[in-house]
């Protein structure tokens, strides 16, 4: 091997050394340019800003707790009625027990779904499936519900990202969601940050969650943070512009690119606003940036993206060829440059993820509207990530 020969060639004293630096807090085993780490560091960490954050829900049993349309239940809660475990595993091949699964305790949810809300859940980036979810282990391993269960509450938003990224040439791993959203959301450990948390005083359901008949959230920022954020800024903060500003700043290709070295290693730090006028502007932008991800206003959205040609619409094998996407050999979605088509969000390209997952079903008029409208989305993001954010420098201070 290369290896091999390199050492059989040379002696310790013919290698040519270079000495590392090893510093804290990472101990990089790599050349590192120091002086933009103390810069970057200079910054807040997400997981500083936000007090309560989690590993999103992990089922560990995709199958049967995570389904493509709410009725898609109705047969597994037959199921779980009318068949013995044994009966019930062996028809969904369910596999062996785990150690934080129990076949038995699935059961006991399915068989009691009365108080057990069906929700809305973010599977993969815009990429929406269902579940049923309860505070305690039964269909879902993991539900996470003291710090997650805030996500069921209407009008909450999570932040989305990762502590380390792996296999990305650069950081794009950043979205919004408005509801639950699974660990295989990003390629990685996706973690949630929520932007308001449920109240440490009291106690709630799930189903009372779901229902609003709960007190109103508390905001999700930690207070020492946000003093230091208003004192630098010189202004008081309201709390979703902040949320806006950092949505914006981790969409910027300039940032992400000066400090990529940084951002796949541990939580992204931001700067801290000093300038009020860049300020408002990052923020604006990155408001329009999450009502664009999270498809607010869909219906008055001009989509470019065409699906011409009549057929089954079963979707077969993914190619893309000259603009357009096709599902099988005759039908295909026509007007998506290559350039959205290799969109990375989160490890994933998006616009083929999505078909690519549904190999083997049939899309409605549902179906094709909403892909077209993920075309929309990224050709939008990418327009404003080259001529508006584009011409924001970083350097924190």
């Amino acid at each position: 091997t290369a290896k091999e020969d390199f050492l059989n060639s040379y002696t310790f004293q013919d290698v040519p050394w270079q000495e590392l630096s090893v510093r804290t807090p990472h101990y990089y085993f790599v050349p590192k340019d120091f002086a933009q780490q103390e810069e970057y560091m200079r910054g807040f960490g997400i997981q500083e800003l936000f007090d309560v954050y989690s590993t999103a829900v992990e089922t560990q049993r995709d199958q049967l707790a995570v389904q493509w349309k709410p009725e898609d239940f109705t047969p597994l809660i037959a199921d779980a009625t009318r068949l013995s475990e044994d009966e019930f595993r062996q028809k969904h091949n369910v596999g062996a027990d785990g150690r934080d699964w129990k076949l038995g305790l699935a059961l006991k949810t399915l068989q009691n779904t009365a108080d057990i809300p069906l929700i809305a859940l973010d599977y993969y980036p815009f990429d929406q499936r269902y579940m049923l979810y309860s505070d305690r282990r039964g269909l879902v391993a993991y539900p996470r519900f003291k710090k997650l269960g805030c996500m069921l509450a209407a009008n909450n938003i999570a932040l989305i990202s990762l502590r380390t990224v792996k296999g990305a040439s650069v950081y794009q791993h950043c979205l919004v969601s408005r509801h639950l959203v699974d660990r295989v959301f990003f390629v990685g450990n996706t973690t949630v940050f929520p932007l308001y948390r449920l109240r440490k005083d009291a106690v709630y359901t799930p189903e009372q969650i779901v229902a609003g008949a709960c007190p109103p959230l508390e905001t999700n920022f930690n207070a020492d943070i946000l003093e230091k954020i208003e004192k630098r800024l010189g202004a008081k903060i309201d709390t979703q512009e902040l949320f806006d500003y950092i949505y914006a700043v981790l969409n910027a290709p300039n940032y992400c690119k000066r400090y990529e070295a940084f951002l796949k290693i541990d939580f992204p730090r931001l700067p801290y606003p000093t300038d009020r006028v860049s300020y408002g502007e990052l923020a604006a932008i990155g408001s329009r940036l999450r009502e664009l991800h999270l498809m607010k206003g869909n219906k008055d959205w001009l989509l470019q993206t065409s699906f011409p040609v009549a057929g089954h619409n079963r979707v077969q094998k993914i190619q893309y060829a000259k603009n357009r996407v096709y599902i099988n050999t005759k039908q295909y979605f026509e007007g998506i440059n290559a350039e959205v088509w290799q969109v990375l969000t989160g490890g994933y390209q998006p616009a083929k993820k999505w078909l690519k997952e549904r190999i083997g079903r049939t899309l409605d008029a549902n179906d094709v509207i909403h892909y077209q409208r993920i075309i929309y989305v990224l050709k939008q993001t990418i327009k404003i990530q080259h001529t508006e954010l584009n011409r924001f420098f970083w350097e924190v201070t």
